[in-house]
């Protein structure tokens, strides 16, 4: 058949035998391959498109051509160990299905499957996707399909190199992956099934989530996160948390697996990258409540980089934080302590700070925000006189982290100028305790209110215009103003 040919009507076209060659483009709205071998031409294309089905029940698509399943279309894969792609290409951006009936689908002669952005492949039974013996082929998963197994109880092999830059679903029995794996940013969901390597898992970038089991040691410089469901998450084999890993808990009650999140590994754990914590489904813990987030029957070594045994980590939507303790086998959460309502942002410790308040001329000398918190403010401005009357400064803070809530724009000169003065580890945020219009950033000209007083510190009697506070945070890191 050449260029532009196409098999159209509501009945099936069928190649029962022999061989059926196609050169160019050639479309089929229903067509069945029973026997024989459909030969696609290099630089040829068999077209399934939207609303068109493909039955694939036994024989051969072969050549340097392409099949494609477009959006909408359909290509169904049945027979008996027998259907064989040899040397060519399968590109989908539909749905393949290998279907309750089907055993197998053969690759031969360097075959490549390339599930394509909207593209779903099925795996409706326990069968398998194969290298014949001495041949070579490889299947791809692109960013924006899936790979899924979502029948059979059994267990489907999977002896193709495979490539996944989109997500793989684990959602009914065992999907044992028996060649190389290489995992590019994609996502491996896992819903009450078994995934399964021979392979050490290794995992740069992209999700690792659900509940169920993976059978393999995992290298891991991705988010793991560990679903909601009884039993969580299972990995029988070593776990590696490397640099760039983020291990995810999500917590919305006080029930292990069901309600928050917990990874169980049968090996040693070795701690590395970020651990995250979130709260879901509304719920908040309360100070005396536990949670056992990970255990392992191996030991523990290695350390989280962002928090240490017996440190706190805040949850990660500024709730508060939790006391972290990790070593022996476990990693446990506990003394949860709410965030104050009066700080403007929260560092790592949850110790409290000196607060102070005042009357001040103007000027405010931070030299006090050192690494233990707050002390008190001097009194006194830069020469010790002027009176700006009812103006208030308030400090607050914790541990790496200082709240500085001014009245009046002078003590944003001064902190300015003393900042080689602080010490603060963490930061300093400065806003403004009334109504605050824009600045004069992005809107030209100077901002009326601000820095109307002399340098020297004395009254000028004018004062700020509640108007036009200043809004801009001012954070201070390493001693220095930013």
């Amino acid at each position: 058949l050449n260029n532009g040919a196409s098999f159209i009507g509501n009945g099936y076209s069928r190649l029962a035998s022999g061989t059926l060659s196609i050169a160019g483009t050639v479309s089929a709205h229903r067509f069945e391959i029973l026997g024989g071998t459909l030969s696609v031409a290099s630089g040829g294309i068999f077209a399934i498109g939207a609303g068109d089905i493909l039955d694939f029940r036994q024989g051969t698509i072969s050549g340097g051509g392409s099949t494609n399943i477009g959006s909408g279309g359909v290509l169904n894969v049945f027979g008996d160990n027998t259907d064989t792609l040899n040397g060519t290409t399968l590109n989908n951006a539909g749905a393949i299905n290998l279907t309750s009936g089907s055993n197998n689908l053969r690759l031969q002669g360097g075959a490549v499957i390339q599930n394509n952005s909207g593209g779903v492949f099925n795996l409706l039974n326990d069968g398998a996707i194969f290298l014949d013996a001495g041949g070579f082929g490889s299947f791809v998963n692109n960013a924006g399909a899936i790979l899924r197994k979502s029948g059979g109880t059994g267990t489907s092999n999977f002896n193709a190199p495979l490539t996944n830059n989109g997500t793989l679903e684990v959602l009914s029995g065992t999907l044992n992956l028996t060649s190389s794996y290489t995992h590019n940013g994609g996502t491996i969901l896992v819903n009450g099934a078994t995934l399964g390597t021979t392979s050490p898992l290794d995992l740069d970038g992209g999700l690792l989530t659900g509940f169920g089991t993976i059978n393999a040691a995992i290298s891991n410089n991705a988010m793991l996160r560990p679903g909601l469901a009884p039993g969580g998450l299972a990995v029988n084999g070593n776990l590696t948390l490397l640099g760039s890993s983020q291990l995810v808990f999500q917590i919305g009650g006080l029930a292990q697996g069901t309600q928050y999140g917990f990874a169980n590994v049968s090996g040693n754990v070795s701690l590395g990258g970020q651990l995250i914590v979130s709260f879901v489904n509304g719920f908040v813990a309360s100070n005396g409540d536990n949670f056992t987030v990970l255990s392992a029957t191996g030991p523990l070594s290695g350390a989280f980089i962002n928090v240490a045994s017996g440190g706190r980590l805040n949850e990660s939507g500024e709730t508060g934080s939790f006391h972290i303790d990790y070593n022996g086998t476990t990693v446990v959460l506990s003394d949860f302590q709410g965030a104050p309502q009066s700080a403007a942002s929260s560092g790592e410790n949850n110790s409290n700070a000196t607060r102070h308040s005042r009357r001040t001329p103007g000027a405010v000398n931070v030299a006090s925000a050192v690494e233990d918190g707050l002390s008190s403010v001097p009194a006194t401005g830069r020469n010790g006189t002027g009176n700006h009357g009812a103006m208030r400064t308030r400090l607050s803070g914790r541990n790496n982290t200082v709240t500085i809530n001014v009245q009046n724009s002078d003590q944003i000169a001064d902190l300015l100028e003393s900042a080689e003065q602080t010490r603060a580890n963490g930061k300093v945020v400065m806003k403004a305790t009334r109504r605050a219009a824009a600045t004069a950033q992005g809107r030209g000209g100077a901002a009326r209110g601000i820095f109307q007083n002399p340098a020297d510190g004395t009254n000028s009697r004018r004062r700020d215009h509640a108007e036009n506070r200043p809004t801009d945070a001012i954070h201070l890191r390493d001693g220095g103003l930013r």
